[in-house]
C-alpha cells in the first residue's frame, strides 16, 4: 500500500452485532472504565490510572494513520445497536509489508458472548482479503487462558511458548505466539462454508 493510500483509508468494519472503528477522545471514559480493571490490567501493557491517561493514549500513543509501519492502530469494538464501546482491537503494522500483529481486549461484563471472536474474525478477514497481508500473529500471556482459547478456537496455530521472552512491567515474562497465514485462513474459511 502506498503512503498516500494508507493515509486516506478510513476504517469502519461491520459485523451483524459489532461496529469496529477508530477510537476518539469521546471514547476515553469508557476505555478507562474497562482498561483500568484489575482482571484486564493483569494481561495488558496499557492500564490507565485515570481518564486523562486514556485521553493521552488515544491522542498520542496510538497511530491515527492506518497502515504506518511499526505502529499500533487501535479500533474500538462497539455494539452496533447501542453504540456502546465494549472493547478494543489493536493492529500492529510490523516493518515490511506483509505481517501484522493483533491484540484484543473486551470489557469483562461483555465477555463470554463471542464478541472477541466476532471482532477478530472480522479484522483478520479484512487484513487478508482487503489488505492482502500474508501473515497475522498474536502475542498472548500463556496464563491468559481465555485469550489462548480464543486464538485456538479461531484456528490460529500456536507457533511456540517462549520463556522470559517479553519485558512486561519491568520483568521478563513468557510469551505464547500464535500465527495464521493467508493460505491457512483461506483453507479454514472454505472448510467452514
Amino acid at each position: 500500500m502506498s503512503e498516500k493510500k494508507t493515509q486516506q483509508l478510513k476504517i469502519s468494519l461491520q459485523t451483524s452485532r459489532l461496529s469496529l472503528k477508530d477510537l476518539t477522545i469521546a471514547d476515553a471514559a469508557a476505555l478507562f472504565q474497562y482498561r483500568s480493571l484489575p482482571e484486564v490490567t493483569r494481561f495488558q501493557g496499557f492500564s490507565p490510572a485515570s481518564e486523562e491517561e486514556a485521553v493521552r493514549f488515544i491522542e498520542e500513543d496510538i497511530c491515527h494513520v492506518f497502515g504506518q509501519p511499526d505502529t499500533w492502530f487501535q479500533l474500538g469494538i462497539f455494539l452496533r445497536e447501542e453504540k456502546t464501546l465494549v472493547g478494543d482491537l489493536g493492529i500492529h503494522f510490523l516493518p515490511g509489508e506483509s505481517t501484522v500483529e493483533i491484540g484484543v481486549t473486551v470489557a469483562p461484563r461483555f465477555q463470554g458472548r463471542g464478541i472477541a471472536n466476532e471482532a477478530v474474525v472480522c479484522v483478520v478477514n479484512f487484513l487478508f482479503d482487503t489488505l492482502h497481508k500474508s501473515k497475522v500473529t498474536a502475542s498472548v500471556d500463556p496464563e491468559n487462558q481465555k485469550s489462548m482459547a480464543l486464538m485456538n478456537g479461531i484456528g490460529f496455530r500456536l507457533e511456540g511458548i517462549y520463556e522470559k521472552a517479553v519485558l512486561f512491567r519491568g520483568e521478563w515474562a513468557d510469551d505464547a505466539v500464535y500465527e495464521m497465514t493467508a493460505e491457512e485462513w483461506q483453507k479454514r474459511t472454505k472448510h467452514n462454508l
